[in-house]
């Protein structure tokens, strides 16, 4: 019933549309009149249309997957789109899901299915294409594309933005419709690592108040607010391309989380060795990130308080060489902690910084003094291997503290970054991102300061958890910027 009531709209909307948009393109045929019939046709003829995800793969003219190894990097005529927009609405309406296409102005998400096409919908967004949001019913995130719109100039066809995997093509007799397609070779896997703990898990409190000697956990540390949720929500929205992702955790999973082939629940005890367990030492738990079963060899390490606020790419993390990309601090940092270590008044994580930078200026001859941005962290696996040949015992010191002590090695946040870089196995790079604390949040949002960033990380802290504010904030902020639910939640 659905494709037979698609292909009476098909035939309406066609003749419609012509007469709204007289446009002509080097992509529509010569006889613009039956262009759109024959178009549609193609489009449902033998296929099983649910909604309009399959559109879009239907008329791909396929340009830029096969550079960028992504099925869902959709490359349509810019003159056609309006024709397309208007179909995709229609059909997501009748399969009961909607159109969300990002406002590049707003920097927000916009529910389009009962609209009508107007311009800025063409207008593309940081990553140079137009990016679209298909959602069902439940409010679940069901897919996501980037669409590249082509046009023509005197001698090559072209699309926008700086990173596109291709730019130009040569003009041909050929329209672009006509040219060969190349197969679509996927690119290498990046999965996603999260580290998960819950102070509220009634075993895991047994466990840290048998090993901590005393009850109470620190609550600033260990308190969290469903950040975990938004946070793989900010993965669906903004980097479609991640393979799986894995969260690493001595906790049973929130109510609301549902595993899948994508989103794996992974105990410590598949990964870390028993004579190591239990731990509650966030540097020795790190060191064990590149020994969960069947990560991919490049992958990010998230915290359950980074988040995504804007459209990433594989580039942005990975160079196409295969180096890691780490982002540092522009300045600085450590001749100002081992000042606090010398003087007995730093932080266990200050401790494991200057441990590291020690181990990099004996192996090296250089001493770093930056530590990583609260960002994702990008990883190899075979880099975590050197690094445990490198220093087994320093290693060892650590995985068996089953708390933060002044000795240990701090191998996510600082000393991966320094070894891989004097190594020529990383690159490093600089881009914005901000800590929201309790001390900062108003102006956060206020001055809506998450539309310059690439990333943010909401941070617990220096009295955070009896902050009311702070924790009316991180709910109704995150529950706004992310709205679309993902896969990895129950439906309600």
């Amino acid at each position: 019933m659905l494709k037979k009531s698609l292909d009476r709209y098909a035939v309406k909307l066609r003749d419609v549309l012509n007469a709204r948009y007289p446009v002509t393109h080097m992509i529509l045929p010569s006889r613009q009149a039956m262009a759109w019939e024959g178009v549609f046709e193609k489009l449902f003829k033998g296929r099983q249309i649910s909604g309009p995800g399959d559109v879009l793969e239907a008329v791909n003219l396929n340009i830029t997957a096969p550079a960028s190894g992504d099925a869902r990097d959709i490359d349509l005529a810019a003159a056609s789109f309006p024709f397309i927009f208007e179909a995709l609405l229609k059909l997501a309406d009748s399969a009961g899901q909607k159109v969300y296409i990002y406002l590049a102005d707003q920097k927000e998400w916009k529910d389009l299915t009962r609209g009508r096409f107007k311009s800025f919908v063409q207008k593309p967004t940081t990553s140079g294409r137009v990016e679209l949001a298909i959602v069902d019913s439940s409010g679940t995130l069901i897919d996501r594309y980037s669409v590249a719109l082509w046009k023509q100039s005197a001698n090559f066809f072209h699309t926008q933005g700086d990173r596109a995997p291709v730019k130009r093509l040569r003009r041909s007799r050929e329209s672009l419709s006509q040219r060969s397609k190349a197969a679509i070779i996927p690119a290498s896997p990046i999965d996603v690592v999260y580290t998960w703990v819950n102070s509220s898990d009634q075993k895991w409190r047994e466990l840290y108040e048998i090993h901590a000697h005393h009850p109470a956990a620190d609550k600033d540390r260990f308190d969290q607010t469903d950040e975990l949720r938004y946070s793989l929500r900010s993965i669906d929205s903004y980097a479609h391309w991640v393979s799986t992702i894995y969260i690493l955790s001595n906790c049973e999973p929130p109510e609301w989380f549902v595993p899948s082939e994508r989103v794996k629940w992974v105990m410590h005890e598949d990964v870390i060795p028993a004579q190591y367990l239990p731990t509650f030492n966030s540097h020795a738990i790190e060191t064990f990130l590149h020994k969960i079963p069947g990560l991919s060899e490049n992958f990010l390490y998230f915290n359950d308080d980074f988040f995504l606020a804007d459209f990433v790419q594989r580039s942005d993390f990975f160079t196409k060489y295969g180096r890691s990309i780490s982002r540092l601090e522009p300045y600085g940092a450590v001749p100002y902690l081992e000042e606090l270590c010398a003087a007995g008044e730093a932080e266990e994580w200050q401790y494991a910084a200057v441990n590291g930078a020690n181990l990099i200026a004996s192996s090296f001859l250089i001493r770093p003094t930056q530590v990583h941005r609260h960002a994702p962290y990008a990883f190899k696996k075979s880099v975590f291997d050197e690094i445990e040949t490198a220093w087994p015992e320093q290693l060892h010191r650590t995985r068996a503290a089953k708390f933060r002590t002044a000795d240990d090695l701090s191998v996510a946040s600082f000393l991966y970054h320094h070894f891989a870089l004097n190594k020529g196995s990383a690159v490093e790079a600089n881009d914005e991102s901000m800590i929201v604390r309790h001390t900062n949040y108003r102006a956060f949002q206020s001055r809506a300061m998450y539309k310059k960033l690439k990333f943010f990380c909401v941070n617990d802290g220096g009295g955070s958890a009896g902050h009311v504010g702070f924790r009316k904030f991180k709910q109704q902020f995150l529950q706004s910027r992310y709205s679309f639910r993902s896969r990895a939640e129950r439906p309600t």
